[in-house]
């Protein structure tokens, strides 16, 4: 498997691996999946050199796209994995595809790497892949709407 950069070129391939994760994953949370809105941010991310492409038998089979955010509560800076997805087929490259990931993050200044783990799904196995990797839990993030009074969940008030 070859990591590379992604360019705005494949904007398109990573919309739709992303799309098939996050859209059942967004509508689980409560949300309602905007394509367009989703196609923005992963364009500014790509922009900003934070969404790694993976590729195998000369095609993309998944990617990586984060941001990198400041601590709150130190100096630390954070690459804050948004959405991973890797193609069923091409799972057994996901060991190399943290490692890359990593190996990519130590020569630049980020000193942190934060990977969301989807509520919805049994994180057992999740959290001791992860666990072996060396990462371990830092949160739990809690959700509830806020109604707007004749304005729909998914439209800025």
């Amino acid at each position: 498997m070859q990591v590379r950069a992604a360019t705005k070129d494949d904007l398109e391939v990573l919309s739709k691996f992303f799309t098939e994760w996050v859209i059942y994953q967004v509508a689980v949370l409560g949300f309602v999946f905007d394509e367009e809105v989703f196609k923005h941010h992963l364009l500014g991310m790509i922009a900003e050199n934070n969404v790694l492409v993976l590729e195998a038998d000369d095609k993309i089979v998944g990617g990586i796209a984060g941001r990198i955010v400041g601590s709150f509560y130190s100096k630390d800076i954070i690459f804050d994995v948004m959405t991973m997805y890797i193609d069923p087929d091409y799972r057994k490259f996901t060991n190399q595809a943290l490692e890359s990931l990593e190996k990519i993050l130590e020569l630049t200044t980020v000193t942190k790497v934060v990977m969301a783990n989807p509520a919805f799904i049994d994180s057992t196995k999740h959290l001791r892949y992860y666990k072996m990797k060396g990462y371990h839990l830092l949160q739990m993030s809690l959700i509830k709407d806020i109604k707007h009074p004749g304005v729909p969940a998914c439209q800025p008030a």
